[in-house]
């Protein structure tokens, strides 16, 4: 498993407290949405085949899942965050990860085979090899992840009529950081052999990796055609190639309140969203955007764009050509829809009409904008966890408020790598200002010592993986800026999740021993302030005990078809499951020192969350895969 590190180099600091680095590391496991398997029985797909895995044109994507009428899915997973320049927004990533998101168990550290994703069956019984089928994808390796190392590989397999699984493409894996990192790359294959040509073929997508959330493929525009040739890469098709720019300034998310206090200050007048005409000609295109209240769709306004020129992708340097800027007049929010306590959404509607386009699909795009009682730098999705190295080194990250409000919580995502830091020990603190000539004379606001790294299948708060650390007594920030971080109690690094599509490391300093250090990294670390006690998480970290897991409670085996608990503790256990929607499935007591089993015939084929809670408050929560 490999480091990758702030611009190709390493940064060292040695001081009083030691060596010290700053630096990103791959990680070993991330959660992921909804990613439950299904498999559809349905008749068989006829040509064309074609998907560019912008099917869920809502962001961020409600689901992981490639779109099950085409797909049968085993571990590959649809995402906007891991490509880089996609021809299209959406693509689909196999890497050494399951669907539910953790190590593959069988490959260890010395690689073996991972995800694979077949299509369903097509039928091509009706087809010659006259007709010039052929089969043509985009891959990418690495893109904003991992690349694959010497030994890892994608591979492209078709199915023929003896039952028989065939190889007819593949991609080895590199010794160093290729050159076409972030970059798409067409294959065309033509598919004429006769045993390929009949009513139940299908291809699949499968890669050899190691352990973990690394050697990433992104693959995208797969299409299987007649009537084609060995010169047709390009596809008649215009698409937004990634998510917009941010519709707020400074956060991608912040309290309503705060933001309604300075909106002008807050929102980015220009929106911009790159194109990518993937097509060999020039096209006139007209764009525009609409802004909805979500999910009323109360439409507080619209803006009709020029029409432009979008000149035609090169393959020899695939850029987003053109793109279209949008935009709104900075007060339109002010009457803005009260609809909930907590949360409250826009929807940025962006499109396009290129006049006859080939797939239409791609030419809408609506980007969710959430506002929430936390500042939030990420967009909830980690590539890569940064770390620290050194004893009692610091970090620091800052945030701006408009007007005074009451801290309750900091919220905090930490990152599996190659080994279990749970058990380490940091003071979660809040600075009101710091010194950045002479850290000794930094002032503090409040301080929580002897807390633990707490992992996202150990304790889950929300479906986005954060860790709530309560305050213990909450206590009212300034208007201004403000710093949240921690100082490590030992040297090992803690690795929190880090986010490469928004950066924010201007905002990031660490002290090392020789005073605050500005980050030099692209990117935002996954750490928020929280605000106000109504909306908290209901489970939470909310004292430093209730960190320390309860040892008692253990599923076996997992994944399993039913549901095998054993208390192997001298206290009764109360016991609660829910689902990843928060629904209660089973409410039950443990008695000591005893096994049980629970019947689950009903329940899906998913992901769900055993709760464990004894008498003194220690809380322990289990992921737990119900499987066939």
């Amino acid at each position: 498993m490999k480091i990758r590190l702030a611009l190709l180099g390493v940064l060292f600091l040695i001081g009083q407290y030691g060596f010290s680095q700053e630096s990103l590391r791959a990680y070993r496991f991330t959660e992921r949405r909804n990613n439950t398997h299904t498999f559809l029985q349905h008749k068989n797909l006829s040509l064309p085949f074609f998907d560019d895995f912008s099917w869920n044109h809502v962001l961020p994507f409600d689901s992981n899942e490639p779109d099950a009428t085409l797909w049968d899915n085993r571990g590959a997973w649809l995402n906007t965050s891991m490509p880089v320049l996609a021809p299209s927004f959406g693509v689909l990533t196999l890497d050494g990860l399951t669907s539910g998101g953790e190590p593959y168990t069988w490959i260890s550290k010395a690689g073996g085979p991972a995800d694979t994703v077949y299509s369903q069956r097509i039928d091509l019984s009706t087809q010659l090899p006259s007709d010039s089928i052929y089969f043509s994808f985009f891959y990418e390796p690495q893109g904003n992840g991992d690349y694959p190392d010497v030994g890892d590989s994608l591979v492209l397999e078709f199915y023929t009529s003896n039952g028989d699984w065939v190889n007819v493409w593949g991609m080895d894996g590199y010794a160093n950081a290729p050159s076409n990192a972030s970059v798409f790359t067409p294959v065309l294959i033509p598919i004429y052999r006769l045993d390929f040509l009949h009513t139940d073929f299908k291809f699949r997508f499968r890669n050899y990796a190691t352990y973990g959330n690394n050697d990433h493929w992104n693959i995208d525009y797969v299409k299987v055609a007649s009537n084609r040739s060995y010169t047709d890469v390009y596809v008649s098709d215009e698409a937004f190639t990634q998510a917009p720019s941010n519709f707020l300034k400074r956060y991608t998310v912040m309290p309503w309140e705060q933001y309604m206090s300075s909106p002008t200050a807050e929102s980015n007048v220009l929106m911009s969203m790159p194109i990518f005409n993937n097509w060999n000609t020039s096209r006139n295109t007209s764009y525009g955007m609409k802004q909805y209240e979500w999910p009323t769709q109360t439409l507080l306004h619209n803006f009709q764009g020029p029409s432009i020129a979008v000149n035609p992708l090169s393959l020899a340097s695939p850029t987003p050509v053109d793109s279209c800027n949008l935009k709104w007049p900075a007060n339109a929010l002010h009457n803005y829809p009260v609809n909930a306590n907590c949360e409250r959404y826009l929807a940025n509607k962006f499109f396009f009409n290129s006049g006859a386009p080939e797939y239409n699909n791609n030419d809408t795009l609506i980007a969710l904008q959430k506002f929430a009682p936390y500042f939030a730098y990420d967009d909830g999705s980690a590539e890569w966890a940064y770390a620290l190295t050194g004893n009692s080194a610091r970090l620091a990250y800052a945030f701006t408020i408009n007007q005074a409000d009451t801290l309750t919580a900091i919220q905090m995502h930490w990152a599996h790598i190659t080994m279990d830091n749970s058990k380490l020990l940091f003071n979660l603190k809040i600075w009101q200002t710091l010194d950045f000539a002479n850290a000794v004379n930094d002032v503090e606001m409040h301080t929580m010592r002897f807390l633990k790294p707490v992992y996202v299948d150990a304790l889950y708060d929300s479906i986005n993986g954060m860790t709530t650390y309560k305050i213990d007594t909450p206590f009212v920030v300034p208007a201004g800026t403000f710093y949240i971080g921690w100082e490590q109690l030992q040297a090992d690094p803690m690795n929190i999740g880090f986010d490469v599509n928004n950066d924010s490391h201007s905002k990031l300093w660490y002290d090392a021993g020789l005073g605050w250090t500005n980050s030099t990294i692209n990117g935002a670390v996954m750490m928020r302030p929280y605000f106000g006690s109504d909306c908290l998480p209901a489970i939470s970290t909310a004292i430093p005990s209730a960190i320390v897991q309860n040892e008692g409670v253990s599923v076996y085996p997992n994944p399993s078809t039913s549901l095998h608990l054993r208390n192997g503790a001298a206290c009764v256990q109360s016991l609660t499951v829910y689902d990843l929607q928060g629904k209660v499935l089973l409410q039950t007591t443990l008695n000591p020192n005893t096994d049980v089993t629970f019947a689950t015939d009903q329940w899906s084929d998913a992901c769900y969350l055993v709760r464990a809670q004894s008498a003194t408050g220690y809380i322990k929560t289990i992921k737990w895969i119900k499987s066939n």
